[in-house]
């Protein structure tokens, strides 16, 4: 029964293909249980906004006649033509391996496919302040989200700031800070130009901060908060002669020396993708730096088949992976993103 209903559909939107004469069509095959089924789409569209122009009166007719299924049938696209055509696309597009699982080789290819993939998930919250009530009670706080392809967006304009500041390929990326969304944008960002990240904790001494920044020679050094900015700027900047630029994450938006500010400026240009040098999985991604108890503290070299293997591993612990790890799965990270 679904395969007839699929084939209905499929040959709906060729006769929806048919009706456009604006360009030539290429052959485009989807693919249910061991079967392939031909479709059209026109050469030179993007193959999402395409199969959505095609498909756009079906899917409500379809919505309207199918019954109710399941969560887990609706997630692996039974009675669904559009979770059909959007896998399908995203297969040819390889964002999508044969398996339908996100496809990369690297912690650059992760971040893009991911935001064009579930481009409308939520990825970050950001827990806001809890609001006092006349009568001296506290409100319930709530969480500000962001979306994946919010997430790429940023990355595509800190890119833009990097490049600015003097961030070049294999360059080194410094970070003072706790885990934030900052924190995952500048660190996507970096690895989007073949540069790495050099993370360092917050409760780290001044000198431990000098001697990671010397060491790794860092172009460029973030710092979380405005304190760790001012002690940045007077007891190690003045002693790491490669450092080029200083910003403060959480500092107003408008201070020369606000992240936001330099963002905001990035924005209005709006052209960081133009600035990508993807890496490859034998590139440096991550120089981490060890505690130093026994001495100083010793760069540990982290490319990116290293971080990938360990993320696409998970995949073999369990026959369907879907069932493992769902898309509308939210995690919680409190060991400091600095230590992995």
């Amino acid at each position: 029964m679904k395969s007839q209903q699929f084939q209905n559909i499929t040959r709906i939107s060729q006769q929806k293909c048919a009706s456009f004469n604006s360009g030539p069509k290429s052959a485009r095959f989807l693919r249910h249980n061991s079967q392939s089924y031909h479709a059209h789409a026109f050469v030179g569209s993007p193959p999402i906004t395409t199969t959505a122009k095609c498909l756009s009166s079906i899917r409500s007719q379809q919505q309207q006649q199918r019954p109710s299924v399941s969560h887990d049938r609706r997630r692996r696209g039974a009675y669904k033509a559009k979770s059909y055509w959007t896998e399908a696309n995203l297969r040819d597009d390889g964002v999508f391996d044969e398996r339908d699982l996100l496809n990369f080789r690297t912690l650059h290819e992760l971040q893009v496919n991911a935001s064009i993939a579930f481009s409308k998930n939520k990825l970050f919250g950001t827990h806001t302040t809890r609001n006092t009530r006349d009568e001296g009670t506290t409100s319930g706080a709530t969480f500000e989200w962001m979306t994946f392809g919010e997430y790429g967006e940023q990355v595509d304009y800190c890119r833009s700031v990097l490049k600015d500041l003097g961030v070049k390929e294999f360059s080194k990326v410094g970070i003072i800070s706790n885990n934030c969304s900052e924190w995952a944008t500048i660190a996507a960002a970096t690895y989007s130009l073949n540069a790495t990240l050099v993370p360092m904790y917050e409760a780290q001494l001044p000198s431990d901060w000098t001697y990671i920044t010397n060491d790794s020679e860092c172009a460029v050094l973030f710092c979380a908060t405005q304190d760790i900015f001012d002690r940045a700027v007077a007891e190690v900047v003045p002693q790491t002669p490669s450092v080029m630029a200083t910003l403060c994450l959480n500092a107003e938006a408008g201070e020369p020396h606000a992240f936001q500010t330099h963002m905001d400026a990035a924005a209005d240009r709006n052209e960081g993708k133009e600035y990508v040098i993807a890496p490859s999985p034998d590139d440096l991604a991550n120089l981490i730096y060890t505690s130093g108890t026994t001495g100083k503290p010793k760069g540990v070299e982290l490319i990116h088949s290293n971080t990938v293997s360990n993320v696409t591993g998970v995949r073999e612990m369990t026959e369907d992976v879907h069932d493992f790890i769902r898309q509308s799965d939210r995690s919680l990270a409190f060991l400091p993103w600095a230590h992995s």
